[in-house]
């Protein structure tokens, strides 16, 4: 895997955006299609994807997933895990949709007490700082518990992007 500075990313997002005019919103759906492939080729005929969602990008890019699995007929169930929902506006747009599809995602205690097959980590994206908080430990307690395959979008939870460095409560994944 190659590792891209948030800053990086940051401006390369911008570059989409202002130079090439590829919207956030196409980005977040192409996103959403890479890991809802990822999914796929983890999932087990009839299995359930549990994908957790945070309230920046990152989470969009769990709902974009959500969205397009449920419609493959994947039964795929997102979670607020903040409580917050969508900050951007194109995170808000998928997850108006996965509303309209499939109903009100899950909240964090409800995801924390839901089995599924395949985790999908989207809550924190490169943004992420260290330490990581109490209001997440007991996700990541969660996720790292877990029996499931685990994905996580851009990096997994607890993981500084800036420096590589790895909270002690950081979440292992099966693929990034």
């Amino acid at each position: 895997m190659i590792a891209i500075p948030p800053e990086a990313v940051s401006a390369i997002d911008r570059y989409a955006e202002h130079t090439l005019h590829i919207s956030v919103h196409l980005l977040m759906k192409r996103a959403g299609h890479a890991l809802a492939e990822a999914v796929l080729a983890a999932l087990p005929t009839g299995g359930t994807v549990l994908l957790l969602c945070g309230g920046g990008n990152n989470g969009g890019d769990g709902y974009a997933a959500a969205v397009e699995l449920h419609r493959g007929g994947i039964r795929a169930l997102a979670a607020d895990i903040t409580g917050r929902g969508q900050s951007s506006e194109a995170g808000r747009a998928f997850l108006a949709e996965y509303r309209q599809s499939v109903g009100e995602p899950l909240t964090k205690e409800e995801a924390l007490a839901t089995d599924a097959d395949v985790l999908v980590d989207a809550i924190l994206g490169t943004g992420a700082r260290l330490p990581l908080g109490e209001e997440l430990a007991d996700v990541s307690r969660f996720i790292n518990g877990h029996r499931a395959y685990k994905i996580a979008a851009d990096l997994p939870l607890g993981i500084d992007a800036r420096h590589g460095l790895a909270d002690p409560l950081a979440v292992t994944v099966d693929r990034t």
